[in-house]
């Protein structure tokens, strides 16, 4: 009787550190793909919003035509900067949908 107490409490402690480890890993994981977004997701938000300046001040200096084009550039990458940022809330929402619906089928 004292050694099937002793292998059980044994096999709880090893299961715990296993959760334990398992639990750091999904969090690693989750933090790794957090910072790999947030990086994808700020090179999309600069280029969306510099490039099309950065042409409006290349074609203002070409036809002396400041600032509108440039101001035209600006407008452009506002609204090319809102889209990847649409895009982005509703790849993370559909995420979490699919992560709930997953859950709610296993319980």
């Amino acid at each position: 009787m004292g050694k099937a107490a002793a292998n059980q409490k044994t096999t709880t402690t090893a299961r715990g550190g296993l959760e334990e480890v398992l639990d750091e890993s999904a969090k690693s994981m989750a933090r790794n793909q957090l910072v790999a977004s947030l990086l994808s997701t700020s090179w999309q938000l600069l280029a969306a919003l510099c490039l099309p300046l950065l042409l409006g001040v290349w074609v203002d200096s070409r036809l002396d035509a400041r600032p509108a084009y440039s101001l035209m550039g600006f407008v452009v990458g506002v609204i090319a900067s809102s889209y990847v940022i649409y895009r982005e809330f509703h790849l993370i929402q559909s995420e979490q949908d699919s992560k709930h619906n997953s859950q709610k089928g296993h319980a």
